[in-house]
């Protein structure tokens, strides 16, 4: 088996145990169990569980920054590139967001691990502020704007997961998304603002 193959091996056993056993529970041992390793060789390339913990949300928020979040000029399309990114995530890989959020307040010292998530969270208030600056969007602070943006997608990932299966899913439409957003941060008017 190649490297990458290995290296992504064990970080997809590491995300399985964490959903499995969430952050308190997840060991070394059982991550390496489940990538089919000995501990050993999980230690050698990640010196520790912290820095392993750090590479799998690395790579998640890889993906999401792999949508271009930045200012093109295009308003709905950047949005889109947003809510797009994040939907994908929770497509991917549900129930992450939901751990992540119930246990890391309790886990100071893994804070460092959302270096790359925290980078994305700031090219889209980079962008939100922005676009508020030439009056597309309403002022707010950037952080509660992007939050709204995101927020749609979080609890419906969370109500997915509650609803008992007989219940019909709702479908995450990320242009709806998007005109949802609109209607209540974009300025009617933009040269009004002027």
């Amino acid at each position: 088996m190649t490297r990458p193959d290995t290296h992504n091996r064990i970080l997809d056993a590491a995300l399985d145990c964490i959903f499995e056993m969430g952050l308190t529970g997840v060991t070394t041992k059982a991550i390496a169990a489940k990538a089919g390793i000995n501990e050993v060789t999980l230690f050698r390339r990640f010196g520790n569980k912290t820095n392993l913990l750090k590479a799998v949300i690395s790579r998640e928020a890889e993906q999401v920054a792999s949508h271009d979040i930045r200012y093109t000029g295009n308003l709905e399309d950047d949005l889109g590139r947003v809510v797009t990114g994040y939907i994908e995530l929770v497509e991917r890989r549900p129930g992450l967001i939901n751990v992540l959020m119930s246990e890391l307040p309790r886990h100071p010292e893994l804070m460092e691990a959302f270096e790359a998530p925290l980078g994305i969270l700031q090219s889209g208030m980079g962008m939100v502020l922005r676009y508020q600056m030439e009056g597309k969007l309403r002022p707010e602070h950037p952080f509660q704007t992007a939050v709204s943006l995101i927020a749609p997608i979080i609890v419906m990932a969370i109500a997915q997961r509650l609803l008992p299966p007989e219940f019909p899913r709702p479908q995450v439409n990320p242009v709806e998304i998007v005109q949802n957003f609109l209607q209540g941060r974009q300025n009617p008017s933009p040269e009004a603002q002027h």
